[in-house]
């Protein structure tokens, strides 16, 4: 288990297994808050897409964990 897979787990996110997307082995999780879903694909550069509830997605390249800890913190806070 890497830093990322990690840092997921402890915002809360169940891990739903590994996916290969462009030759790169990425994390798939996803959480539920009230009826609503999170989703974020990320491999262990920091690249990630995280898909909202409003049915928007965003990719971010190249963050540290620590980074994309806070975007998954603060994505989650508005959906609260």
């Amino acid at each position: 288990m890497n830093r990322y897979e990690s840092m997921i787990r402890f915002e809360g996110f169940t891990i739903l297994g590994h996916k290969e997307i462009i030759g790169k082995e990425m994390i798939r999780a996803e959480k539920m808050i009230g009826d609503r879903k999170i989703s974020i694909i990320c491999d262990n550069n920091g690249t990630a897409r995280i898909d909202k509830p409003n049915g928007t997605s965003k990719w971010y390249y190249e963050k540290s964990y620590a980074q994309i800890g806070k975007i998954l913190r603060q994505v989650a806070s508005f959906y609260i």
